[in-house]
């Protein structure tokens, strides 16, 4: 559980239960008990994340996607929960928007699947007097 460090809204999102073991483990080893991935007690919060993005830097570097960046994450979360059925509302309280409007902007033109749903409901009333 978290607030988005923008907005201020609360945000938790579940992890899979192997995933957080390994986080409850890194956890452990962590010096700044506030934060899972941040080793520097004395540390600030603006350093850690330059630490994490030139990690990011290097890893994207490393499997070949140039230009890459930690928000392609995001992006990825959000654009494939989308395309499994979660409702935009869903999402974008999952993201920390304070707006579903911010939600709609970044994310509505990348699901198809919602056309289809949305073509598949007009269809479904074809024959049921819907044009009487």
């Amino acid at each position: 559980m978290t607030s988005r460090q923008k907005t201020g809204v609360h945000v938790s999102v579940p992890l899979p239960p192997e995933v957080a073991k390994e986080v409850l483990d890194v956890a452990g080893l962590c010096e700044h008990k506030n934060y899972v991935f941040w080793n520097r007690k004395d540390g600030k919060p603006k350093a850690a994340v330059d630490v994490w993005e030139r990690a990011f830097r290097r890893v994207f570097r490393a499997a070949g996607i140039a230009g890459g960046h930690s928000h392609q994450l995001r992006d990825t979360f959000a654009v494939s929960l989308l395309q499994k059925g979660i409702p935009l509302e869903e999402v974008s309280k999952l993201l920390g928007h304070t707006s579903i409007k911010t939600t709609e902007k970044s994310y509505a033109p990348w699901v198809a699947a919602r056309q289809e749903r949305l073509d598949g409901l007009v269809i479904g009333t074809f024959g049921q007097g819907l044009m009487k």
